[in-house]
């Protein structure tokens, strides 16, 4: 299945990053955050996932590998 995959079958936030259209995060994780916040639980990754994919819909940060090896490493700090 993995080999049949298709870089241009991705669907989601992915695919909008990749075009550069807005992705629905600020309905979705946003609301996470804001919930999280209210009911004092802490939520530095999600936080920083919502962080990220601001900064690559405004162009301050490309898409790489290196977003996930950034994201790794703040869980394991």
């Amino acid at each position: 299945m993995a080999k049949a995959w298709n870089i241009n079958d991705r669907k989601g936030p992915l695919r909008q990053l990749q075009k550069g259209i807005k992705t629905e995060v600020d309905y979705t994780l946003a609301h996470v955050v804001r919930e999280g916040e209210r009911l004092k639980i802490p939520m530095p990754l999600c936080r920083k996932v919502l962080n990220m994919i601001h900064e690559l819909e405004t162009g301050k940060r490309m898409l790489s590998q290196q977003n996930c090896s950034e994201l790794a490493a703040s869980v394991n700090s």
